[in-house]
């Protein structure tokens, strides 16, 4: 797999040189492009080690480096260029934050401002004004802050208890969550937490800051950015049912809109994970009467159903996720192209 990672990177680099600006730029501007972040934080400070996303420093050069190729354009201007489904002059590129951290305390809002990007923060309603650390966070935070090691040990010494599946090694835990009923999975994150000797959540909580609050939200849109959706809670979506809607998807969309003034409202999908049957996922769009859903496969060609948009994970790699891969499943239709 790192080959097939390192055969990618320099398949990238190769597609975005010089030679070859001009094909890839004809590419780009066929299709709805847009990159997602996480938080954004200052290189050596604790948050990176326990939220993940990415460094500042990093994020400055992703960024520079975008606004020599592509014109940025806001979700909405991108959603707009969707519908009419015809290539523009141009290519435009899209930005968009997950988990709805807090942006204006660690730089990101200023390398923003410095490039002209107006991004899109996808929100954890539930989490907003740090009202509670969400649960995938507290396992990334045991794992960033007590070690790698000591998160497979709590992880395992509560599934024991709880009768679900063990981890052989941390990086086993996203696919075991998967199967923590859905309705537990911050009960189990919580009992993780403990049995890892983490300070008290409130405690941790105010003392790191991670999410925007409302007031922030409502500066962020006057500085001309755009909030979405990520759920009430940060599920696996195709664990979810009928039932579930309305507390993940129609409640929290009509908060959004209650407190921030808004009319469109964007969805980006927590990993990716759509709802499993189309039809429910038709339902959750118009009960939460949905501008978009966004998924995490890719660039989609300009014309693509809203419900069905997808994105490029930007920490993985612009070479490799945006350049290599959307390239490559355009060339070579049904093979994978993961790396």
């Amino acid at each position: 797999m790192s080959l097939k990672r390192a055969l990618a990177r320099a398949a990238g680099g190769a597609l975005r040189s010089a030679p070859l600006e001009a094909t890839t730029g004809r590419f780009f501007a066929r299709h709805a492009s847009i990159v997602f972040y996480h938080g954004i934080w200052r290189g050596g400070g604790p948050h990176l080690a326990a939220f993940g996303g990415y460094a500042l420093d990093d994020f400055r050069r992703d960024i520079a480096f975008l606004s020599k190729r592509f014109r940025f354009a806001s979700l909405d201007e991108a959603l707009a260029a969707n519908r009419a489904g015809t290539p523009g002059g141009e290519a435009t590129m899209t930005v968009c934050f997950d988990d709805g951290h807090a942006m204006a305390a660690h730089g990101g809002l200023d390398v923003m401002a410095e490039y002209g990007v107006r991004a899109t923060i996808f929100v954890i309603t539930s989490c907003i004004g740090n009202a509670r650390l969400m649960w995938m966070h507290k396992l990334s935070a045991v794992a960033g802050l007590r070690g790698h090691e000591s998160l497979t040990r709590a992880c395992n010494a509560v599934t024991a208890r709880r009768g679900l599946q063990p981890i052989s090694a941390w990086t086993d835990l996203p696919q075991a969550a998967r199967g923590w009923p859905a309705d537990q999975k911050d009960d189990v994150a919580a009992a993780i937490w403990t049995e890892a000797g983490m300070p008290p959540e409130a405690e941790f909580l105010e003392e790191m800051r991670p999410y925007m609050t409302w007031d922030d939200l409502r500066d962020w849109i006057a500085r001309g950015h755009g909030v979405g959706l990520h759920t009430h809670t940060h599920p696996f979506c195709s664990t979810l049912t009928q039932s579930d809607l309305d507390a993940e998807f129609v409640r929290p969309a009509a908060e959004i809109r209650a407190k921030l003034g808004l009319d469109d409202l964007a969805f980006a999908y927590p990993f990716g994970d759509r709802l499993a049957d189309p039809d429910l996922e038709r339902r959750a769009f118009a009960a939460a009467d949905l501008s978009c859903m966004l998924g995490v496969e890719g660039l989609s060609p300009l014309g693509t159903d809203p419900v069905r948009l997808e994105r490029v994970e930007a920490e993985a790699g612009l070479d490799a996720r945006l350049f290599a891969r959307p390239i490559y499943r355009a060339l070579f239709p049904g093979r994978d192209a993961r790396g």
